[in-house]
């Protein structure tokens, strides 16, 4: 983070120069909208067994983490139309970070490979001002988000951190392999105090939660089973 005391400061946006998403559709705008890149070519020369699934969450949330304060609002936040979370875009200042978004992306299982199709985001969590904007961090090709870590200062989330692991498929069962830390931070790690977050074993996030008011007060993953379904 830039030292105290700056005086100038830009308001704080998505810039599509700076690769912060800009011009992909909000996830909860798109439910319902068409899956034409998932969708070809999913039925065998026999007409019979699919052979295309789509990565999909399936039954009821576990909210996890330990990052931040109880200031703010709570929020909540869902990939929609099936999508999992495969990246975090935030904006960040000498406070914290002060706006967060999920990117959430549709897995198709195909030909032994995984492709990431369909990319979207949530809505944006936070709208205080910014002296910069900063990358957003995206799991591995083929990867979801099950895990963070990050630092928190007076409250406030300062820095996160990702884990992803990779989505694995033999054509009949779905697994997810070892979670690794994604190279690159979203924020500054600060000297204050730290938490983390993971989602149980076998589940992944398709969803992202916390508290936040002018900033991002707290954050914290949502997390699904997960089943392979035909597309």
């Amino acid at each position: 983070m830039l030292a105290p005391g700056l005086v100038a400061m830009a308001a704080c946006s998505f810039d599509p120069s700076a690769g912060g998403g800009a011009g992909l559709p909000d996830a909860a705008s798109s439910a319902g909208a068409s899956a034409d890149a998932a969708s070809k070519d999913v039925v065998g020369a026999d007409g019979g067994t699919p052979v295309a699934q789509l990565v999909t969450p399936v039954g009821s949330a576990t909210t996890v983490g330990e990052l931040g304060g109880d200031g703010g609002s709570p929020f909540s936040a869902e990939c929609a139309d099936g999508r999992v979370v495969t990246g975090l875009d935030a904006e960040d200042n000498d406070f914290g970070l002060c706006r967060l978004r999920a990117a959430c992306s549709h897995l198709v299982l195909r030909d032994g490979g995984v492709e990431v199709v369909d990319p979207a985001v949530t809505q944006m969590f936070g709208n205080e001002s910014s002296y910069y904007d900063i990358d957003p961090v995206s799991c591995p090709a083929g990867s979801v988000l099950v895990a963070f870590d990050g630092s928190e200062s007076d409250g406030l989330v300062q820095h996160l951190r990702l884990w992803c692991a990779p989505v694995l498929w033999d054509g009949s069962d779905l697994s997810l392999g070892t979670a690794v830390e994604v190279p690159g931070d979203l924020g500054s790690p600060s000297g204050g105090g730290s938490g983390d977050g993971a989602c149980p074993a076998g589940q992944l996030a398709a969803g992202i939660a916390g508290r936040s008011g002018t900033i991002l007060d707290r954050f914290e993953l949502r997390c699904y089973q997960v089943t392979a379904a035909p597309t």
